[in-house]
């Protein structure tokens, strides 16, 4: 079970949209995949992105009934004696579900990370990030990672890096070009294959 807030009960000040990857930069990393000798594609999640947010500098606030929580929990934090009209009160200080600016403090959070790790993003492709030294190129979509790389180390880095601050990523998969394969089977060239097969970090 999981607590969100009202969103539509909260006055946040400030623009709470994010930059994320867009349909035509997915589609130009798959074609870099593709034109990049040695390329490979994996996927990467963060789980529970929204929560990880740290100390908010802008608290928020919501009621909730006392009703809602079990007597066990009652017991535990003394919740009845802090209760006033059958509602308990309590701050927001950290990344939670239904909080206008989860998406963009979260997001703000994880593009810091991926700058000091040594990425940079594209001044005209926002949530598109090319690391300054290796070879890695990242879009990004809220929580989602379309990772283009070239050799296991480079997986091996841009995996370390989120496993670093972040719940560990879901399973990957791992794509290759179809141009590797032989061109008398009727695959064309330069061109990603429609069957990719999951694979674990190990494994790529």
């Amino acid at each position: 079970m999981r607590a969100t807030t009202g969103s539509d009960r909260i006055n946040y000040p400030d623009d709470v949209s994010s930059k994320t990857a867009e349909l035509p930069t997915s589609k130009l990393l798959f074609n870099s995949v593709v034109s990049t000798p040695g390329a490979r594609f994996l996927t990467a999640d963060i789980k529970d992105f929204f929560l990880s947010t740290s100390k908010m500098e802008r608290g928020e606030f919501a009621r909730v009934p006392l009703s809602t929580f079990p007597q066990c929990i009652i017991d535990q934090y003394n919740l009845a004696s802090l209760a006033r009209k059958g509602f308990v009160h309590i701050q927001i200080d950290g990344g939670m579900y239904g909080l206008p600016q989860a998406s963009l403090l979260a997001n703000q959070q994880l593009v810091r990370k991926l700058t000091s790790a040594g990425f940079v993003q594209a001044r005209h492709a926002p949530g598109l990030f090319v690391h300054t030294s290796k070879p890695i190129m990242v879009a990004l979509i809220v929580d989602d990672f379309g990772i283009q790389y070239v050799g296991k180390p480079a997986a091996d880095f841009i995996i370390s890096t989120l496993r670093r601050d972040y719940s560990t990523p879901s399973p990957l998969i791992g794509l290759e070009p179809s141009s590797v394969a032989s061109t008398s089977s009727g695959t064309t060239p330069n061109a990603l294959s429609n069957s990719p097969c999951p694979a674990t970090l190990p494994e790529l």
